[in-house]
């Protein structure tokens, strides 16, 4: 099992939140969006290593890059 953490970013205060989490692919990720605010942006780390960017808008479209 892998150990990742999610930095997710508060556009409206710049506020930033962690959130580690295991498993064996980053796809949790996913779901933790999704009970966020819409309109928040996070990076995803895989240890020391930045895997991507995630965007979970208000209008429930994933921006990936």
């Amino acid at each position: 099992m892998s150990r990742f953490k999610l930095r997710l970013e508060d556009a409206q205060s710049s506020k930033v939140n962690e959130i580690e989490f295991g498993g064996d692919d980053p796809h949790a990720a996913f779901s933790i969006m999704e009970r966020s605010d819409g309109g928040r942006s996070a990076t995803l780390w895989k240890g020391e290593q930045c895997i991507g960017k995630l965007r979970y808008s208000s209008t429930k479209i994933w921006e990936i890059t």
